[in-house]
């Protein structure tokens, strides 16, 4: 015989035959049934901490206030301003370096004697910018060739450049591979057709042949297939299978085939270009104020602002230490916490140990920051009571607590604001047991 325990959740208990409201009175009462289940989870919590509910006629308030205590973390009031620097000089980076690798990702599409030039200044430009977040992320020491003379060497060329030319090249570049095009069909036609092509076979040529007409035409139907599509299929043709120069011939005219659509490819060049004649000086001279005016304050914020968020992570190691001694390690906090894993590195930052002090209402850390001028930050943790609110906005009378048996049981009844203050109530999730 075996016994099976079936968790059934009662939620609220409706005491009384009140009629209910509109939208109004309902939105009232679910808020009210709302809080009720928070206060029955609550009440469970508070069994597994102490063994039991509360006596009968206690004040939910006082018992479940340490269950309703929240904790906010207010930083100094040097720190917001500070931020704000640190992310704008994040964002003039991230701004100029946008830009750049916009440009890199058009120049891979280029043909290799545009892209050449530009490469090395795009790679060292964007290794500097990388650096130069870097400082202000992870204060990291920035060791990179200048970026300006490489944005200015990338915005000279550019500015040269004849966009008419530019164009001419790219059609002129469009026609040579379409030429490519049709004499490498040629040659594969030529080296299927003397192995005597069945039917099937030669369908696939014609298809292939459409598609290299549409290609010389420079007139591409949206869904025509791709010609290399249909060589494939030729070349694995059971027929051709082990045919070097099917092979060889259908190989060179996918090649043809790539380096058109490649080409074709290029006809934006002349607009981007024209775009990056505007946005490359307007990105050289966002870099140029930031270094010369700029880049300096910021890296001496983001110093302080590192020290903060490290300060913030000692947070867990002080509710640790109270939680497993039931006081605030007040005073100098490395005398209570520096066994703790990662102290050295959470305190790096700092120029001599951090210091708690109690408030009336939760407490304060405080340190240095070890820089020249030692700059204080701290953290404010202040200790909110929610029970009040949450009460006063969801009830219009209670909650009142009863237990007959407080080892097992309890029951918590109060009015909803709605116009009836209609009468909730809820007890603990029961258990039943079945048999099977």
């Amino acid at each position: 015989m075996k016994r099976i325990l079936i968790l059934v959740t009662v939620f609220i208990i409706f005491a009384g035959c009140e009629a209910k409201g509109g939208f109004r009175d309902q939105a009232y009462i679910m808020k009210a049934e709302k809080t009720l289940v928070r206060i029955r989870n609550t009440l469970q919590e508070y069994k597994l901490d102490h063994g039991a509910y509360p006596g009968n006629g206690t004040d939910l308030g006082k018992v479940l206030e340490p269950y309703f205590v929240k904790e906010i973390v207010h930083d100094g009031d040097n720190i917001p301003p500070l931020s704000m620097e640190v992310m704008s000089g994040v964002n003039t980076i991230d701004q100029v370096q946008g830009v750049i690798l916009e440009f890199k990702k058009r120049l891979f599409y280029a043909e290799s004697s545009f892209a050449a030039p530009y490469l090395p200044h795009v790679f060292a430009l964007d290794s500097a910018l990388s650096c130069y977040r870097l400082e202000l992320t992870k204060l990291e020491d920035c060791r990179v060739s200048a970026p300006l003379p490489h944005i200015a060497k990338i915005d000279t060329m550019i500015q040269q450049i004849d966009l008419e030319k530019l164009a001419e090249d790219i059609e002129r570049n469009i026609k040579v591979k379409a030429a490519d095009v049709v004499s490498a069909f040629q040659s594969f036609r030529e080296a299927v057709e003397g192995f005597n092509p069945d039917e099937e076979v030669q369908n696939l040529l014609a298809e292939i042949e459409k598609g290299v007409e549409a290609y010389r035409k420079d007139s591409i139907p949206e869904d025509m297939k791709d010609p290399d599509e249909f060589v494939d299929k030729i070349i694995k043709h059971k027929k051709f299978k082990k045919k070097k120069i099917i092979k060889e011939t259908g190989e060179e005219l996918k090649h043809a085939l790539v380096a058109l659509r490649y080409a074709r490819k290029q006809r934006d060049l002349p607009d981007f270009i024209k775009d990056m004649k505007r946005r490359i000086p307007k990105s050289f001279e966002l870099l140029k104020e930031y270094i010369e005016k700029k880049r300096d304050s910021a890296k001496r914020a983001a110093l302080v602002v590192m020290a903060q968020e490290r300060l913030r992570k000692i947070k867990p190691l002080i509710d640790l230490y109270k939680k497993e001694n039931g006081t605030l390690p007040t005073g100098d906090l490395s005398v209570a916490l520096s066994s703790c894993k990662g102290w050295e590195e959470l305190t790096s930052l700092f120029a001599g140990a951090p210091v708690l002090e109690e408030t009336e209402n939760g407490y304060i850390v405080r340190a240095r920051v070890n820089n020249p001028e030692k700059t204080e930050i701290m953290i404010w943790v202040e200790r909110v009571n929610e029970w009040d609110k949450l009460i006063s906005e969801s009830f219009s009378w209670g909650p009142v607590y009863e237990t007959i048996d407080s080892t097992r049981t309890f029951f918590v009844k109060a009015r909803a604001q709605d116009s009836y203050h209609t009468l909730l109530g809820i007890r603990p999730q029961i258990v039943k047991k079945e048999e099977e």
